[in-house]
């Protein structure tokens, strides 16, 4: 008996030493204990890579209610040593639970306990070479997700927009593709706009000089940085001191910013509250309504339950400015210039305000103090100072419901062209394209061609029997050239296209645009 213990327990130890390294590979399981009394959401990938890993969990965390949430990891492949010494961290190895395992499973997924999760994050390899192939992986996750736990909000990523249409039952989908190519349209509109929305749609703590009384202490989750505060231009320093401006909201009858401008115009509140106090007021939402506002313009009036959203560099719950100072001074009747108030701002708020001052101060010169002190007043002292910026109401006369036909040619920079000029430009009209190239996209009114212009002549590198070139600029436009580069032209192409078609654009801004394409 001793003999056969002898032999059979070495083996059986053997076995528990294998089954105990693989449970320790594959995580183990999130208890059903934890899952019901604590809060924890679950991320799927198909490899998990440091950079995506550091991304997703500087911006989740930044938002104050998530910081008591678990993020568990379900990932088909082992950590690699980047990833395993993160997650050694202490700040992550509290929070951060690693399960190797696949979201195809129903035992992977129980083992996550995702039927108890606040959420589902299924977020696609940005870098894979078939893109599609990385789409199809993301699909079935997803299926599988939705049919074990129906009640979890689903956040997917995808990457091909043609495909958006086979998870339109998740929660939020965001395609990379069709996001990418519409930034870079209007990139070609307005420079720079791509930063302006990536910047406020990531978190950036925005540090900024000794000096500056504003300054905050830095997030100890933050790892990654894309901050240089100490930077010798002068252009960087500002742009990471103001790379912290981050879009918030709060209620107008809550609100010591906007709540004066109740009954207003959303014209004249957005003005004023920039003007006085350094933030901007990009929209508003109704109460009885889901949708945001943006700019809706003078003939929307402030209501007590609107919801305002604005932007600044911290929320206004979190703002440094004396409220009651200000309000002593209103009292008092003591009349202060704007520049001598901007003094009594944070420096975020002065910064926010040089564009007004400096539009102001275009017409305080007069013109015959062309020498000497720029600052003197004028000699005549009834003289007042003509400013650049007209005065804007606090409501709008005539009738708010002001209807505009969308199909009509509104421009007005066209009539004073010659005819040879109108010629090219009379062969637009305004319409809906005839075609979409993949199933969910909308159809936008936009200018569009009299008459399809033929297969052949498409193609600008090979002349056919209408036009006889074989070069761009052979064809001699008139507008700047839009020239895209890229491996094909896919549906992705769409959202790019569109927006610089778009039937609010004047004909005279259409600039051609031409497909720079590795395989057409």
């Amino acid at each position: 008996m001793i003999c056969v213990a002898l032999i059979v327990l070495p083996i059986q130890f053997e076995q528990l030493v294998f089954l105990w390294m693989e449970r320790q590979k594959s995580g183990g399981n999130y208890s059903r204990y934890r899952a019901q009394t604590e809060k924890h959401v679950v991320l799927c990938v198909s490899s998990l890579k440091i950079d995506l890993l550091m991304d997703f969990l500087n911006e989740f965390y930044a938002h104050p209610r998530l910081q008591d949430h678990y993020v568990v990891l379900l990932c088909p492949t082992e950590m690699d040593l980047p990833v395993r010494r993160v997650l050694q961290i202490p700040l992550w190895s509290q929070r951060v639970i690693y399960l190797q395992g696949s979201a195809l499973k129903d035992q992977d997924l129980m083992r996550a306990k995702i039927d108890d999760a606040e959420a589902c994050f299924i977020l696609s390899n940005r870098f894979e070479t078939d893109r599609i192939a990385a789409d199809h992986q993301t699909i079935l996750r997803a299926w599988a997700v939705k049919d074990f736990a129906p009640n979890c909000p689903l956040y997917v990523q995808i990457l091909k927009p043609e495909n958006k249409f086979h998870i339109k039952f998740a929660d939020h989908v965001v395609c990379e593709e069709e996001f990418k190519y519409a930034m870079l349209a209007l990139n070609c509109v307005c420079p720079a706009t791509s930063t302006l929305i990536t910047l406020l749609i990531h978190t950036s703590r925005g540090q900024a000089t000794t000096t500056d009384s504003f300054r905050q202490r830095p997030s100890p989750w933050q790892a990654l940085s894309r901050d240089n505060p100490t930077s010798p231009d002068q252009w960087q320093r500002s742009y990471s001191r103001c790379s912290a401006n981050e879009i918030y909201h709060i209620r107008l009858s809550e609100s010591k910013f906007f709540g004066e401008y109740e009954g207003k115009s959303f014209t004249y509140s957005s003005f004023h509250a920039h003007k006085k106090y350094g933030v901007c007021l990009i929209g508003v939402c109704r109460e009885d309504k889901a949708n945001i506002l943006l700019n809706p313009g003078p003939s929307h009036i402030m209501s007590s339950s609107d919801t305002c959203f604005y932007i600044n560099i911290s929320k206004e719950e979190n703002s440094a400015f004396s409220f009651k100072e200000h309000e002593n001074m209103q009292r008092s009747g003591e009349a202060k210039s704007a520049y001598h108030g901007l003094t009594r701002l944070p420096v975020h708020s002065i910064i926010a305000s040089m564009g007004t001052v400096a539009i102001d101060l275009q017409g305080s010169r007069s013109p015959e103090h062309t020498d000497g002190n720029m600052l003197s007043p004028p000699a005549d002292p009834t003289h007042k100072r003509k400013h650049s910026i007209d005065p804007v109401p606090d409501l709008i006369d005539g009738d708010t419901n002001t209807t505009f036909d969308l199909l009509s040619d509104q421009s007005e920079d066209e009539t004073s062209q010659s005819d040879d000029e109108l010629g090219s430009y009379n062969d637009w009209v305004k319409g809906y394209p005839s075609n979409t190239p993949y199933i969910g996209s909308s159809p936008t009114l936009c200018h569009l061609l009299q008459q399809k212009s033929p297969y052949c002549c498409l193609r600008l590198d090979k002349s056919c029997h209408h036009f006889p070139y074989e070069d761009a600029r052979a064809y001699g436009f008139r507008s700047a050239l839009v020239i895209v580069s890229a491996e094909s032209a896919g549906n992705g192409l769409y959202n790019f296209i569109v927006p610089l078609r778009a039937y609010y654009r004047a004909k005279k801004e259409l600039s051609p645009i031409i497909l720079l394409l590795e395989n057409p």
